[in-house]
């Protein structure tokens, strides 16, 4: 609100809002250095990770368990910080917490708290880090990441959910991430046990029973080992049907995109017929008890899952089996 006054002689001079002149030199700073903002100390503390840090960079991939986050922002001023701002688009973000007794020129941390991301749209949001120094000199980051709450999934190709299956069977299909938009990370399956079959997903996940898939268009080979029935033929696996010895087997698949997302997809079963593979025959004439003489004439059938190559009949004369 003053008036500076000067001449190439005379020294300079003050003159307030009422016309009184303050002698004496004018000693003033002039501030044209912009804040330092360290983008290598710019963090992401994800709390619900065990604030487990991660440097801020851009294009990060945040969704999943990475949702609940402070931003820890570290900076500093020959004159100090005035002030830190963060904001996703034009709304600030977090709780601001400042340095309590900052020195000029040192480092000084500011921590943006509370940050979750969880009802925030899919797809990619800015993040403007302002940092502003007390002679009112300000610098300004942008960070992008990329937002994807929605959890992948997986198609199956070869087989309906409890379709009816006997012997070597194999399972294809393939695993997406296309409305999130982070990307597929990794595909897992088991076959659950009676135990697993009951567990919450968080017990579930922690299981040694998955067994990694190394892509996301796979094809399983239940043979050998893997046949599905050995496990039906096992009492830890497989729920009983109406019909004995069919049971009802649940594959399980763990699919996880690079945002952390995880579907625990538990819609798709197989009915295993243990039996199945093997050819079975019956005799439809006579019937069972039937008093027969003369000239005997016997009428049965043969099935079997892939072909039937020879049907023989044995006679028991002394009914002795």
């Amino acid at each position: 609100g003053g008036e500076f006054e000067s001449t190439a002689t005379s020294t300079p001079k003050q003159v307030d809002v009422n016309g009184n002149a303050i002698e004496g030199a004018l000693v003033f700073k002039l501030d044209k250095q912009s804040p330092k903002l360290d983008d290598e100390k710019t963090m992401l503390v994800f709390t619900n990770l065990e604030n487990q840090e991660v440097r801020f960079d851009s294009n990060m991939d945040i969704g999943g368990k990475k949702t609940q986050f402070d931003i820890k922002v570290i900076a500093s001023d020959g004159n100090g910080i005035g002030d830190v701002i963060v904001k996703k688009g034009e709304d600030e973000i977090g709780t601001k917490v400042a340095p309590t007794s900052p020195e000029a020129g040192a480092e000084e941390t500011w921590t943006f708290t509370g940050i979750n991301t969880s009802s925030w749209e899919d797809g990619q949001v800015e993040i403007n880090i302002t940092v502003t120094d007390k002679s009112g000199t300000d610098i300004t980051r942008t960070k992008l990441l990329n937002i994807d709450n929605t959890k992948p999934e997986i198609e199956i190709f070869s087989h309906s959910n409890k379709e009816k299956v006997t012997g070597v069977v194999k399972l294809t299909g393939s695993a997406q991430d296309t409305n999130g938009g982070s990307g597929f990370a990794s595909l897992y399956y088991m076959i659950p046990t009676l135990e697993e079959e009951g567990q919450n997903e968080e017990t579930l996940l922690g299981s040694e029973n998955w067994k990694k898939l190394e892509s996301q268009n796979f094809t399983i080979d239940f043979s050998g080992e893997n046949l599905l029935k050995t496990k039906v033929e096992s009492e830890e696996y497989g729920t009983a049907t109406e019909v004995e010895g069919i049971e009802v087997l649940p594959v399980y698949f763990r699919i996880e995109d690079r945002a952390g997302n995880i579907n625990v997809y538990k819609e798709f079963a197989f009915t295993v017929d243990p039996d199945g593979d093997r050819p079975s025959a019956k005799v439809t004439y006579p019937t069972t008890g039937t008093t027969l003489g003369g000239t005997i004439r016997i009428f049965g059938e043969a099935e079997d899952n892939v072909a039937v190559k020879l049907v023989q009949m044995q006679i028991d004369t002394n009914a002795d089996g």
